[in-house]
């Protein structure tokens, strides 16, 4: 991961060199199976709602060995359980869990023949996911380094995670996710690697050269890190379609979709997260 993570305490080097590798025991299909084990689960979930939508790392290419199959059904989950409780024939998934009375309810299903997880929700209950992967997608497509740094960044939101309890108000690794691409329009001393989103929809505007920017995806994690490690002495502004914003004080990392700040801290998130930014850089 380049000199970014050698950078790190020893404890973080070990998790980053194991985040990457780790493999649920329930998953059955190997590595080298991968690409057809989750079209596979896929199809199987299409029998149970046909007009499900793929979602999060498989739609937008983050994925990983571990990755759940996320998808946007077009029912109600209350339906997709039906269907599975009243099949004919043997069914495709175990029920994991259902949770119901979350802010967004789930159902958390095993798909028996490669123990791959796939993880419902139903579209009409989170506005604009599609989108979303649309722009993520986007982002990756324009050269191999975004997907590396976007890659890098959720590694270290996994190795923090206890440090930065979603529940308690600490950004996801969506908004993490971000406030690279921001980084990746505003690089310093050096052309832009992503151009930014028109003022409204999920196309680009204007075009970028990526052959022009020499920095590795290790050095540009580097300079992410960097911009977090300050991100609580001054404003901290994550705009995709108005990079060039400043901000006074404050985190504001503005949701593409919705528009909405996604980062509306009222405690110590700044402070914390900053604070690890610092010890990951030494």
């Amino acid at each position: 991961l380049g000199p970014a993570v050698r950078q790190m305490d020893p404890q973080e080097q070990e998790a980053m060199a194991v985040t990457r590798p780790m493999i649920r025991p329930a998953l059955k299909a190997a590595s080298a199976g991968l690409h057809t084990a989750w079209r596979q689960a896929l199809k199987d979930f299409h029998v149970l709602d046909p007009a499900a939508i793929l979602h999060g790392s498989y739609a937008t290419g983050l994925h990983c060995a571990d990755s759940d199959v996320d998808v946007l059904t077009s029912v109600p989950l209350e339906e997709v359980l039906c269907q599975l409780q009243s099949s004919p024939s043997p069914t495709r998934f175990a029920v994991l869990e259902h949770v119901r009375w979350a802010k967004i309810p789930r159902l958390i299903l095993e798909h028996h023949a490669t123990g791959i997880h796939v993880d419902a929700i139903s579209n009409s209950a989170v506005s604009g996911a599609a989108e979303r992967d649309e722009v993520v997608a986007k982002f990756l497509a324009i050269d191999p380094r975004v997907r590396q740094l976007a890659l890098l960044i959720g590694d270290w939101a996994r190795i923090h995670a206890q440090a930065m309890p979603v529940p308690k108000g600490f950004p996801n690794v969506f908004t993490l996710r971000l406030t690279g691409f921001h980084l990746l329009m505003t690089l310093s001393g050096s052309p832009s690697l992503l151009p930014p989103l028109t003022e409204h929809g999920v196309e680009l505007s204007g075009d970028v050269q990526p052959d022009d920017v020499v920095a590795s995806a290790a050095e540009m994690f580097e300079e992410w890190l960097s911009r977090l490690a300050t991100s609580d002495q001054h404003g901290f502004c994550v705009n995709l379609r108005r990079p060039w914003e400043k901000c006074e004080t404050g985190w504001h990392v503005i949701d593409p979709i919705s528009s909405r700040n996604l980062t509306p801290f009222r405690g110590e998130q700044p402070r914390v997260i900053a604070a690890l930014a610092r010890e990951s850089l030494g």
